[in-house]
């Protein structure tokens, strides 16, 4: 009986220190979705538009020399038949500098903008991420993830909006 008295007893105490060490371990989480804010905060709105202001006027300028090449080769199909060939030649090299010369200041610009954008996008994760470390520390959260990486989460558990006032107002 003292032993079945003891081994009761040792369980009790387990039982209770699982319980204390599981409720130590239980860890304020919050969710953020992350590209719902970066769609609707003005910040990144005027970036994009910053981006485009900057960007757009080479890109329309392109748009017309593809157009223009487009155009020549139209010609040069439609008039082959009675061109003579040193005529046709020429053509043909012409479009084809046109061209390599279009997919070279095409390329160029890609690459501006995509490093333009990167650079504008880094400092708006930045801010965004210590947004949401000021907030996670203000609330007392121990764990804030982003919505893309949960596969469920209670809709109580969501701050967007939260941390989108607070970007908007850094």
């Amino acid at each position: 009986m003292k032993k079945l008295v003891a081994f009761v007893s040792v369980l009790v105490i387990s039982a209770a220190s699982v319980s204390v060490s599981f409720a130590q371990s239980t860890q304020k989480i919050a969710v953020v979705h992350v590209q719902r804010i970066l769609q609707e905060a003005p910040k990144v709105a005027e970036i994009n538009q910053k981006l485009k202001d900057e960007f757009q006027p080479r890109q329309d300028e392109l748009a017309q020399v593809q157009q223009t090449v487009q155009e020549e080769v139209a010609d040069l199909n439609k008039n082959a038949t009675i061109m003579e060939e040193g005529g046709i030649k020429a053509a043909q090299e012409k479009i084809a500098k046109e061209r390599a010369d279009f997919l070279q200041e095409a390329n160029t610009l890609q690459t501006e903008f995509n490093q333009a954008q990167t650079g504008f996008m880094k400092d708006v994760f930045e801010d965004l991420n210590g947004v949401i470390t000021r907030l996670a520390k203000d609330k007392g959260y121990d764990v804030v993830l982003d919505s893309q990486a949960v596969a469920f989460a209670d809709p109580t558990l969501d701050i967007t909006n939260d941390v989108l006032a607070a970007f908007n107002n850094s």
